[in-house]
């Protein structure tokens, strides 16, 4: 049985939010440069640069998740890289809960629980339903398939 992960519907605009303010902002700058002074041309310089910055960082974390019978494979959205991983290699799985939004009348949500996946090589994979709207359909497949190889 092979599991191919589904986006949640906003889940990239959020990453991209803010490199597109920073955008946003420095075509403005420029725009007020090319008619006016030309005293914006750095700070429209610097928020390109720095919305550029950000967009790169923000969407170097963002990956699909394939799982078969064998493998889990861990596809890169910037670069298209794949790593793939095999059961053997995780040494350990766990379900962390991350804490809800409190005020002073009680909690506002109860938070989620995500999975977490710690590898032989070091390295951690975590599985959000906050990222994937089939994440309980992937956690189970990993978790069969675990159990069978």
């Amino acid at each position: 049985m092979t599991v191919n992960s589904k986006f949640e519907d906003f889940y990239l605009i959020r990453p991209a939010l803010l490199p597109f303010i920073c955008f946003g902002s420095g075509f403005l700058f420029l725009y007020q440069t090319w008619t006016t002074e030309k005293k914006f041309l750095t700070l429209a310089l610097c928020l390109f640069a720095f919305g550029a910055i950000l967009l790169y960082l923000n969407f170097k974390s963002v990956f699909r998740i394939t799982v078969d019978k064998t493998k889990i494979t861990k596809i890169s959205f910037i670069n298209g890289k794949t790593q793939f991983i095999p059961y053997s290699d995780i040494q350990e799985s766990k379900l962390e809960h991350i804490q809800g939004m409190r005020n002073k009348a009680g909690n506002i949500t109860l938070g989620y629980y995500h999975c977490v996946f710690k590898l032989k090589n070091g390295e951690v994979l975590i599985l959000s339903p906050l990222q994937f709207k089939n994440y309980k359909e992937i956690v189970k497949a990993i978790s069969v398939n675990r159990s069978i190889s």
